[in-house]
């Protein structure tokens, strides 16, 4: 009994919360031993063996055990609400003693545990005291005290601070769970920007996304000005008309829900805002790059989000955003959305191409749904009047016959699915034929030779990228991708990764060592880490082929060479590469291996092989003597003859 009286002491001392478990151990095992004496599985089963008065006394005990220990629950939390205010000494004792019976009354035995719903029994409790003032101090002084308990938490805490969980219940920022925003609300007053209530009904998706971006406001905008009047006060109306409006999903707002908020901006919020505040757009954005999958289904996309592969295409076109806002009909707007995604997904089209045929396909989507159409209702008669209207623009060739193929693709997407039962138009009878904008200008050997001499003269950048692309026949596209791990040693021999542009993945190419070294040096000198872009431009961003191009013809200009020349342009120092690796006994499709072409058709071009072929059927051809102009000639002599 001395050594259960020390332990009991011993737990109060060091931890009282424990208290309650220790008791409750503790009768657990003198009751289990009292039934193994009398041979009863537990006192409870005593009642079903007719020892009544052994089950009364278990009873007894238990009860009073019961309310001992609601007692000392009730004692312990007072005396933990008791600690937390004696931290302010600057409170009077008498005002600190009603603080405390007050929120004993509303059921609050921790300022943690304070709330926005608590605030306001408080509130209802202190207006029984007579005067404002005196009100007015009494209610500051909670918020002080809850402040600092926010502080005094923080403390404890070595996580980060903002687990933040989201529930359907009334939010109040100045008792935000970190303690520098809560700090930041101290000298605002407007009570309807402090009060943000998620009990109101109205569709949870809807609040849960609005709580979400609320905290990525409080994270992020730190000038208090601009997060009042910018963000958190357009965020609120967008808040309000969403849940009388209906809406359930801000990813899904289309753009007469846009207009409609403008509406309602004018007559709820006039004067509120200088602008009209980009609160929506901040919503789409943040709601799908934040988003742990893609959600297809938003209006708008943002491809920084997809993480595409940088075999792609330029870097700055990940920064685009694909908009469906406008369209009209939701089928076709989720037809779009499907046929985009696959695009993405297993296209090997370029970026820059996938969002030319994104941009065509949602102009020709655009004029049906005007004509009163949708895009499995088209036929070949709105598809005409498409075409007639591009021909009336007065679009280029080119322009017009990639609006053409564009339109062609999707009716192939919607034949494949299923979506159509019939085709609604031949592209070929739309097609234009197509002359070149500009002569075909090969430069010469000689023309070459001039840039070679003259390299010295160009900035080193310039000329390490002129270099590797005179001496290894890549495409630009390859070159303005290499990153320093690309450059390589390895077996006595200098290699270079190089991104496929027309297939996915890289193919490795041997170098020079002379150029390997040259590369090295470069990387040193502008001190590139590891995984860098070799080369970038002025802004630290990846090279251009505009850029680049315009680059060399300034250059060329400044030095009085080449002036006029096709610098740069097409295959033609690629084209260089190629005939001189054929001229010294690489086959084509070694050559094509080598520069990551599909076929042979586009080397043989290049190398002048296709012409050689041409030439030896040619003669096998008209070799055979009936096949020749003399045999034909004959032929027509002797059918003239006849007919005589």
């Amino acid at each position: 009994m001395l050594m259960t009286l020390m332990h009991l002491r011993i737990a109060v001392w060091y931890k009282p919360e424990r208290l309650l478990e220790y008791i409750y151990f503790r009768q657990t095992i003198i009751h289990d031993n009292i039934a193994r004496s009398e041979g009863l599985a537990s006192l409870p089963s005593a009642h079903r063996k007719g020892d009544e008065s052994r089950y009364n006394l278990w009873y007894t005990n238990q009860r009073g055990i019961q309310k001992a220990l609601d007692l000392k629950r009730g004692c312990m939390a007072k005396s933990l609400l008791h600690k937390e205010l004696q931290r302010f000494p600057d409170v009077p004792v008498r005002k600190k003693t009603r603080i405390q019976n007050i929120l004993k009354d509303i059921g609050i035995n921790s300022l943690e545990e304070l709330g926005y719903e608590e605030r306001e029994k408080y509130l209802r409790e202190i207006e029984k005291l007579k005067g404002n003032l005196l009100q007015k101090s009494y209610l500051g002084e909670l918020d002080a005290m809850k402040l600092a308990s926010i502080k005094w938490a923080a403390e404890r805490r070595a996580a980060s601070d903002w687990n933040v969980r989201y529930s359907e219940q009334k939010f109040f920022l100045p008792y935000f769970p970190v303690y520098k925003i809560a700090k930041s609300f101290d000298p605002e007053e407007d009570r309807e920007i402090l009060l943000w209530d998620f009990s109101v009904k109205g569709y949870k998706t809807l609040k849960r996304q609005v709580f979400k971006v609320l905290l990525f406001i409080l994270k992020t905008v730190k000038d208090q000005q601009q997060r009042r009047g910018k963000y958190l006060l357009p965020l609120k109306d967008l808040y309000s008309f969403s849940v009388e409006e209906g809406i359930e999903d801000l990813r899904k707002v289309s753009m007469s829900d846009e207009m409609d908020f403008r509406t309602y901006l004018a007559l709820n919020a006039a004067g509120r805002y200088d602008t009209s505040p980009p609160i929506i757009d901040l919503c789409r954005k943040m709601l799908f790059v934040q988003n742990y999958v893609p959600c297809w289904e938003s209006y708008v996309w943002y491809l920084e989000r997809l993480h595409l592969p940088e075999m792609m295409g330029d870097r700055k076109l990940r920064n685009r955003k694909l908009s469906f806002l406008e369209l009209d009909e939701q089928e076709d707007r989720e037809i779009l959305q499907q046929y985009t995604k696959r695009l993405l997904q297993i296209s090997e089209c370029s970026l820059s191409t996938i969002i030319t045929k994104f941009l065509n396909i949602r102009e020709f989507l655009m004029f049906i749904e005007k004509e009163g159409y949708s895009v499995k209702g088209v036929n070949a008669f709105v598809t005409d009047r498409y075409f007639l209207h591009l021909e009336e623009r007065e679009n280029s060739t080119s322009s017009f016959n990639m609006k053409v193929n564009a339109v062609r693709d999707l009716q192939e997407y919607l034949l494949v699915s299923e979506l159509i039962e019939e085709p609604f138009m031949r592209s070929d009878y739309y097609l234009k034929k197509q002359g070149p904008l500009k002569p075909k200008q090969d430069i010469s050997e000689d023309d070459l030779q001039v840039l070679v001499n003259n390299l010295k003269h160009f900035p080193e950048n310039i000329r390490l990228m002129s270099t590797i692309l005179l001496f290894t026949g890549i495409q630009k596209s390859s070159l303005f991708q290499l990153r320093t791990q690309d450059i390589y040693w390895e077996e006595d021999s200098a290699w270079m990764r190089v991104k496929n542009i027309r297939r996915k993945g890289f193919r490795i190419i041997p170098i020079s060592s002379r150029l390997y070294v040259m590369i090295g040096e470069f990387i040193l000198r502008e001190k590139r880490n590891v995984g860098e872009y070799i080369f970038k431009n002025k802004l630290g961003d990846e090279y251009t082929g505009q850029t680049f191009e315009k680059r060399i013809v300034g250059i060329c200009k400044r030095l009085g060479i080449l002036e006029g020349k096709y610098i740069f342009k097409g295959a033609d120092y690629q084209k260089f590469t190629v005939r001189f690796m054929y001229q010294q006994g690489v086959s084509v499709s070694a050559i094509r291996e080598y520069l990551g072409y599909r076929d042979d058709g586009r080397i043989k071009e290049l190398t002048g092989a296709a012409e050689e072929e041409l030439a030896q059927k040619s003669t096998e051809y008209f070799s055979d003597p009936k096949n020749s102009l003399t045999s034909g000639l004959v032929m027509k002599g002797k059918k003239l003859n006849e007919n005589r």
